[in-house]
């Protein structure tokens, strides 16, 4: 399928960019959405669903609903669901700690096809604005998931406790150009692809990036765990971020790979650690 699409874009670039721009647009926003793995799907079942519903659709929430002082929201990354995040969220609840998972646009349960940063960004925003008291909040997201919180609270009113992204993606031109790079594209469709991007965010893309996003964001600290090995997001986007944002931490593993690293007991003791403020976690200059 991906070779068909590929010689369709090719092909019609050759007689039309901008259109070939718009086409590999849509193309680049659907998501390939995967069945829920049996060892996710009795996460569905194990807590709380709050139903919330955003202009496309009505989505779960879901929560272990204590009386904490604490609250954490969990934000998976692209191709995922909110399952993908259970090994963390069942470690908070043994803490003590109250979650909050959800499903972006087109992902886990969702009806919907297809969905974009943009879209990602707003019901991330949604989640949050239904949270009371969110005096004592933090935020751990993965991937894809970590550029939508950057994106989300940089036009929130929120004051995040807590930061952490298991890998980051640097910004929407390098997803982008990962993308154009896949599927051929030359530089004339991919200043198009560009073009139906800022119609949508409504801003240049050079300014959609996670160190630009994470500037307007009120937040005390960060910690980023990334693979150094990783061949889906490569390690060099999270120094560049850590190396730009304020209260930064950097911990790298090697060879946990790119989704293997949510199940990690390792990353888990890392980011519980500094979630529960237990330990100094050193910075990777």
């Amino acid at each position: 399928m991906i070779k068909l699409i590929k010689l369709y874009i090719q092909i019609l670039q050759f007689f039309s960019a901008r259109l070939a721009g718009k086409q590999a647009f849509e193309i680049f926003q659907l998501t390939n959405k995967k069945t829920i793995r049996e060892r996710e799907v009795g996460f569905y079942d194990a807590f709380e669903t709050i139903i919330l519903e955003d202009e496309k659709e009505s989505f779960p929430v879901i929560t272990n609903n204590l009386d904490s002082d604490q609250k954490v929201v969990l934000v998976h990354g692209w191709n995922s669901n909110l399952a993908a995040m259970q090994d963390i969220a069942k470690s908070l609840d043994d803490a003590g700690i109250r979650f909050y998972a959800f499903n972006l646009p087109a992902h886990g349960k969702s009806k919907l096809k297809k969905t974009n940063l943009y879209a990602s960004k707003e019901r991330f925003k949604r989640v949050v604005e239904c949270i009371d008291d969110k005096s004592n909040l933090s935020f751990i997201a993965h991937s894809f998931g970590s550029a939508v919180t950057a994106y989300g609270l940089s036009e929130l009113d929120v004051n995040a406790k807590r930061l952490v992204f298991l890998t980051v993606p640097e910004s929407i031109q390098m997803m982008f150009s990962e993308l154009a790079a896949m599927f051929g594209l030359n530089e004339d469709t991919l200043g198009a692809v560009y073009n139906e991007a800022e119609k949508l965010v409504k801003e240049d893309v050079s300014q959609v990036t996670v160190q630009h996003k994470l500037e307007k964001v009120n937040y005390n600290e960060l910690l980023i765990i990334h693979d150094k090995y990783d061949k889906v997001i490569p390690f060099d986007n999270s120094k560049r971020v850590h190396a730009s944002a304020h209260d930064s931490k950097l911990v790298f593993f090697e060879n946990i790979g790119h989704y293997r690293m949510l199940t990690n007991p390792e990353v888990l003791g890392v980011t519980m650690d500094f979630v529960l403020e237990n330990t100094a976690v050193e910075i990777v200059e």
